[in-house]
């Protein structure tokens, strides 16, 4: 659902028009068999100096590996939250992903340091956009920091979800929902409660 594919061949369209474009992939590595896919598909494209995988990264760690970007892209089909959205805001990144099925737009597809579009033809018009106001779009990016605490959030959710005025996080991401899981889905629920 992070459609990683989907992201290199957007990549693929960015370097052509901004050559000295480096790609940052952050997060676990959670299906072996879609990663040997994405890493075949980065040699074909002869993107490999071009893209970095960092793996997991804890959340106070994601600030130093974000520092020298300058946006955040996602082509993930399924946002139920979209927690990278507002972590990488936080960060200062202005955001680009995708409007369908993403649950940050109701909250963010008003403001400016934010766009949600589906056409990646669309993502490449707006990127110049972005890049041409970065100082500003950054800064007011940044007040999301302001806003944006995991754990409050996170408690917030899990209240709504359960009808309760209080409860205890357990899962290390916040995810609660695991579409290909339903056990899961119900154990992590139990968890939180």
């Amino acid at each position: 659902q992070k459609n990683t594919l989907g992201l290199i061949n957007l990549f693929v369209e960015i370097q052509a028009k901004f050559p000295k474009a480096k790609l940052k992939i952050i997060g676990p590595i959670q299906n072996d068999k879609y990663f040997e896919e994405v890493c075949e598909r980065i040699k074909e494209l002869k993107l490999g100096k071009s893209i970095e995988f960092t793996g997991y990264l804890p959340p106070n760690k994601l600030f130093q590996a974000v520092e020298d970007c300058h946006i955040h892209i996602s082509r993930s089909t399924c946002e139920t939250f979209g927690r990278s959205i507002f972590e990488t805001l936080a960060c200062g990144l202005p955001n680009i992903a995708k409007k369908t099925g993403n649950g940050a737009a109701e909250f963010l597809d008003t403001e400016p340091y934010a766009k949600f579009i589906d056409d990646d033809k669309e993502v490449i018009k707006v990127i110049p956009e972005i890049l041409d106001n970065l100082s500003q779009l950054s800064s007011m990016a940044l007040e999301v920091g302001k806003l944006y605490d995991n754990q409050i959030l996170a408690k917030l959710l899990m209240a709504k979800i359960c009808n309760k005025e209080s409860i205890a996080i357990s899962d290390f991401d916040g995810t609660l929902f695991h579409k290909e899981d339903p056990k899961r889905t119900e154990q992590s629920i139990e968890e939180f409660k």
